[in-house]
């Protein structure tokens, strides 16, 4: 990111000023020395023309002089010239160092003061009749003219300072406008976990909605399975009831071959008037029979319109199933969007982690060495004050010994205030970066800050993904339960498909019955005379039915019981559910009113309901 590329780069300008302000100390000790040889050379001129001028003899002085002059001259081609020393000195672009150092100003001054003095005495002796002895002062003046334009140099190398300075500004400007982006994310990424928290509850609402479909679908289902059973039970009594009769009509058939046998003509006419009697009883109860069968074609009439409307409810269910599919579906599309979109924040925080454990160790390291660099500015502040003290004596002390020299020298004297001056605000632009110094340390305070925040997030978002795997799995486990109530509504479909179809055979088998029995009944009525004990025991046999189905009728409660205790167990069995879906709910409850806690005891900001 922008903020460790800044950070990486201040640290790399630190090192470079620590090597730079290393090789300018190490300059600035090689000057140290040359001026130490300078006014130890000044010095022994200044005695050696002080002894020569007590002395009788001015031609003789005026020859020591000029040989001591000569010798000087010739010490002084031995050291390498001012402006090379000066050409070879780095360019002063940094302001920070971690070693302390002397101001180059003051020791070019001091040298400049031993070069003047060194004029002055030459110029007291000098015989400007000797070209040799003019040509060396001129030689030194040259020397003079060059200390001067390395002080101009020095007041450009300030301004580069300065330069540099506001450049640091700008730097920490940047950084400033960089964190406020920093911010600025970060609040956008609190939007889009509020987003997220919004779509995971629409989900658990959508999973909510399923769970009642799901419920719905297993209460008809349960309805169809009672009313299949139902349906299969009055089958199977239909089907008995047909085998009964075709026997009770076999035995009916052989009885009356058994009575045409053994009985004869006066038996018969006995039984005559008796079996009218018994006709007309049977006849009546013929009529009773034909209107119960009439009201079991209009309860048939009645199932079949019940099972074609279950049929339609069926159909109505799979089309809901279908939707709640395509629902689930595009949920589970919804999920994956969200689950490409949390990875790719989670692997934003881990990147985020790994820039913040480096900022972190980077931190440190500038800590120790800002540490570091607080001593050494401290000590070089000490250094630099008792540096310029001994500078402010010095000058006074020129100053005082420069009063009668010519306009030249008042002039390098005015160049050696400006100089000062320049010291001064050197000392000032110090103190600036002192404050910025403090300023970046407030910026890594915040720094350490948004770390914090950082993590406080990722512990949220991991949360977050915990939550939504959870919800995840819900979901798969309603499409499972979906799809299991799917292949179960499949299957008694086909099973109704099948008990339609056997149902509309035993109506053609009980038509065809009901055919025959009334073809049965007009020949009784014709021959009633020879099936006259074949209707009696015909009739005995559908007592003994409607005593059988009496029986069946007691079986058919018995089921209705056993179905309602199944029912009483399934809805107990969804009770139970129930209570682990509000149980569920109360800890999504509690686990939202956590996050709303915890976000409002990081931020201090209530969340909007």
């Amino acid at each position: 990111s922008a903020s460790e590329t800044q950070i990486f780069e201040l640290l790399d300008q630190v090192i470079q000023l620590k090597e730079k302000l290393g090789e300018k100390t190490t300059l600035l000790a090689k000057e140290q020395e040359l001026n130490k040889t300078l006014s130890e050379e000044i010095v022994n001129l200044a005695v050696s023309n002080k002894a020569d001028a007590t002395g009788v003899e001015i031609p003789a002085v005026e020859d020591d002089v000029y040989t001591e002059v000569q010798s000087d001259v010739h010490q002084r081609e031995e050291i390498p010239p001012i402006r090379e020393v000066v050409e070879l000195e780095p360019r002063v672009t940094e302001m920070y160092s971690t070693f302390p150092r002397e101001s180059s100003s003051s020791l070019e001054r001091t040298s400049l003061q031993k070069l003047l003095v060194q004029a002055e005495l030459d110029l007291k002796t000098l015989d400007f009749t000797n070209p040799a002895a003019v040509d060396r002062f001129m030689l030194l003046s040259r020397d003079i003219r060059v200390k001067m334009n390395v002080l101009k140099e020095a007041n450009f190398d300030v301004q580069r300072l300065e330069e540099q300075r506001d450049a640091v500004v700008e730097r920490l400007v940047k950084t400033d406008s960089e964190t406020a982006i920093i911010k600025s994310e970060l609040k956008y990424k609190d939007q889009d976990l509020a987003g997220l928290r919004v779509d995971t509850e629409i989900e658990r609402e959508k999973a909510e909605r399923l769970q009642a479909k799901v419920e719905h679908m297993e209460q008809v289902k349960a309805k169809i399975q009672r009313e299949l059973f139902s349906r299969e039970g009055d089958l199977n009594r239909a089907q008995a009831r047909e085998r009964s009769i075709k026997k009770q009509l076999l035995e009916t058939q052989t009885l009356l071959d058994a009575e045409r046998a053994t009985n004869g003509k006066v038996r018969l006419d006995q039984e005559k008037q008796a079996l009218k009697r018994a006709c007309r009883h049977h006849k009546t109860k013929a009529e009773m029979l034909q209107l119960k069968n009439d009201e079991l074609n209009i309860d048939l009439k009645r199932s079949q319109h019940e099972l074609s409307a279950w049929k339609e409810r069926s159909i109505r269910n799979t089309v809901d199933a279908e939707e709640s599919s395509l629902n689930h579906k595009r949920n589970e599309r919804d999920l994956e969007f969200k689950t490409e979109k949390i990875s790719a924040l989670t692997t934003d925080n881990e990147i985020k982690e790994e820039t913040i454990a480096k900022q972190a160790r980077e931190i440190s390291t500038m800590k120790i060495t800002i540490a570091e660099m607080k001593s050494q500015i401290q000590d070089m502040n000490y250094r630099k004050d008792r540096e310029l003290d001994l500078a402010r004596e010095d000058a006074m002390g020129s100053m005082a010994a420069l009063k009668d020299l010519p306009e030249e020298l008042r002039i390098a004297h005015r160049r050696l205030d400006e100089s000062l001056g320049e010291i001064r605000a050197l000392e000032e632009a110090n103190s600036d970066l002192k404050f910025q110094l403090d300023r970046s340390q407030k910026q890594l305070i915040l720094t350490e800050q948004n770390e914090s925040e950082m993590k406080i997030y990722h512990n949220k978002l991991s949360a977050a993904e915990i939550r939504l795997d959870e919800v995840q799995k819900a979901l798969e486990e309603t499409t499972e339960e979906l799809d299991i109530a799917r292949s179960e509504t499949q299957q008694w479909r086909v099973r109704a498909d099948e008990r339609q179809q056997s149902i509309n055979a035993l109506e053609r088998q009980i038509e065809a019955a009901n055919a025959e029995s009334r073809r049965t009944l007009i020949a009784e009525r014709e021959k009633y005379e020879i099936k006259e004990r074949s209707l009696q025991t015909k009739y005995s046999d559908m007592e003994l039915e409607l005593t059988r189905q009496k029986g069946e009728l007691r079986a058919v409660k018995s089921q209705r019981d056993e179905l309602a205790s199944r029912s009483e167990h399934v809805m107990s069995d969804l009770r139970e559910r129930l209570d682990h879906s509000e149980a569920t709910n109360r800890s999504m409850q509690s686990y939202v009113n956590f996050l709303k806690t915890s976000y409002t005891s990081t931020f201090g900001d209530a969340l909007d309901e």
